[in-house]
């Protein structure tokens, strides 16, 4: 089974936001499950920035 996340989307600018703030205003946000994947076996980590 995969591992899932979720994530928060602004609706009108798609912009990624946190879930807490998502789900306070459900009028103009959606809340989204995502599937965590493996890169180069290695967990991607969605909080941090990579620099190849």
């Amino acid at each position: 089974m995969a591992k899932t996340r979720k994530i928060g989307r602004d609706a009108k600018t798609g912009k990624f936001i946190p879930v807490k703030v998502a789900k306070q205003s459900p009028n103009t946000t959606i809340v989204e499950t995502i599937k965590i994947k493996k890169l180069f076996g290695l967990k991607v980590n969605f909080n941090t920035k990579m620099s190849i």
